[in-house]
């Protein structure tokens, strides 16, 4: 049973892992790999992780987005254009994926779930990283929320992605910690 927001919020870290899942398994590369660890997090049998490591393109994969490298990176959508968003978000706002993949619900913004469309973004960035290629050099690396904008929905909003490293987030001025905490409530 998933937790009120408020009470979500002033959970230990540990305890908020436990209600929303255990996380992005992560390993070093190579003969080192955690296969053991591995199987445990995924839950996987004996069989189906034997399948696994003997399929190379498989094996490989797994490697490389478990990698310390990889779950070091940080997939950002920020607002750049906003008008008539019910869920109040605004250019400037930013939304933080660790690993290109996990929400991470302490660095971000309020969000609404019409912007996270970034599947294309997280699949297409983990593929770059893992071919050594550059993923902030996507051809298009602008997306829009699902809403049609006033004419035939409510609001739309424009965000672009941008991939760093966990270590580059404070030198690019990447906040870490939200700038609202509360939205905005109507007077009347």
């Amino acid at each position: 049973m998933r937790q009120p927001e408020e009470q979500c919020c002033k959970l230990s870290a540990i305890k908020r892992r436990h209600i929303m899942g255990l996380g992005h398994f992560v390993s070093k590369p190579g003969k080192n790999f955690d296969w053991e660890g591995f199987q445990k997090h995924m839950g996987y049998s004996d069989k189906e992780l034997k399948a696994l490591r003997n399929d190379p393109v498989k094996s490989d994969y797994v490697q490389k987005i478990c990698s310390p490298d990889m779950q070091d990176k940080y997939l950002i959508a920020e607002v750049v254009e906003s008008h008539g968003c019910v869920a109040g978000m605004k250019p400037g706002d930013r939304v933080f994926f660790k690993g290109m993949t996990m929400l991470d619900p302490e660095r971000s913004d309020p969000w609404c779930p019409y912007i996270v469309n970034t599947y294309w973004f997280t699949a297409g960035a983990r593929n770059m990283v893992r071919q050594s290629l550059d993923p902030n050099s996507f051809y298009v690396n602008y997306s829009g929320c699902m809403d049609v904008g006033p004419e035939n929905g409510l609001g739309r909003v424009v965000y672009k992605v941008t991939v760093v490293d966990e270590s580059e987030l404070d030198k690019k001025a990447v906040k870490s910690t939200p700038r609202r905490k509360k939205p905005r409530r109507s007077k009347a």
